[in-house]
């Protein structure tokens, strides 16, 4: 059960930095432009548009890292790398965990109040970061 649910994670995880990796390079899929994606993913009032192309790269390599992570967490793996996969998920649960939570925050809704992202934000993305944090937790503490 414990690999299942790493397996199906590690593809979610790797499906949301594929779509990051995309975004970098000017794509703007699922919507019709970059400004409408940005109103469904950023929400920045301040800044309208997509963040730089670093960034969404850099976001797609940590959350690469994150599934590699989770992944790892699924096998007993040989020696110390059972505490390094510990570890690093450890690091990826205190930052799924510090994002879910900001995200009701009321500095979070002034920062990052528009429409439709709010809304999305408080239904979908910060409850599925807090779930995420609350697997890798699990994960973890099984390994010891």
């Amino acid at each position: 059960m414990t690999l299942a649910l790493c397996l199906s994670l590690f593809v979610l995880l790797m499906a949301v930095a594929g779509l990051c990796a995309l975004w970098s390079r000017g794509g703007h899929w699922p919507c019709a432009s970059d400004l409408a994606l940005a109103a469904w993913v950023v929400g920045d009032a301040k800044s309208p548009g997509m963040p730089a192309p670093q960034r969404l790269r850099l976001l797609a390599l940590a959350l690469a890292l994150a599934a590699l992570s989770m992944l790892s967490l699924g096998f007993d793996l040989p020696g110390p790398l059972n505490q390094i996969a510990a570890y690093a998920g450890a690091v990826f649960c205190g930052l799924f965990a510090i994002r879910g939570v900001g995200g009701f925050l009321p500095a979070w809704r002034r920062r990052f109040g528009g429409q439709p992202f709010a809304t999305i934000d408080g239904l979908i993305y910060s409850p599925a970061c807090i779930l995420l944090a609350q697997i890798f937790f699990t994960l973890i503490v099984e390994r010891f």
